[in-house]
């Protein structure tokens, strides 16, 4: 289900959207409040951000992107406190985006958006979820 917002190039009144209701809002994914300028990119950029209560480590991230799709992200991972890499995406996204890399052992995940390919927008995800994984222990002091 995808609501209607105002964007440019983003809904046809076909009746496909709904409006957002003013209460019980379900499976609406992440909705950037951040809306891009002219140019596309943001004067705040939208974060998602997953902190993981044990060192993760998998090959690849997929992204189902809804509406007008992103021109530039990062993807940052950080381990104890401290910036592991930083993958920069900034060609063949998609709305059914994936990204095949080996990411190293990581506690928390980072996806900024820099850009949209269309001015005036909103970032939209579905969902996310990481790529085969490896080696995922828990581990309590």
């Amino acid at each position: 289900m995808q609501y209607a917002t105002y964007e440019n190039d983003y809904w046809i009144a076909d009746g496909c959207m709904l409006f957002l209701p003013r209460s019980e809002v379900q499976n609406t994914g992440y909705v950037s409040r951040q809306i891009s300028g002219n140019d596309g990119l943001f004067e705040q950029n939208p974060i998602i951000t997953r902190r993981l209560e044990a060192k993760y480590k998998c090959f690849g991230v997929k992204i189902d992107f809804s509406g007008n799709l992103p021109k530039k992200f990062l993807v940052k991972t950080y381990a104890d406190g401290a910036l592991n890499e930083t993958v920069v995406i900034d060609k063949n996204i998609s709305h059914e985006f994936e990204l095949s890399y080996e990411f190293k052992e990581f506690d928390k995940i980072e996806f900024e958006f820099v850009e949209t390919e269309k001015p005036n927008n909103r970032i939209k995800i579905d969902y996310i979820s990481f790529g085969a994984e490896t080696d995922y222990r828990i581990e309590y002091d």
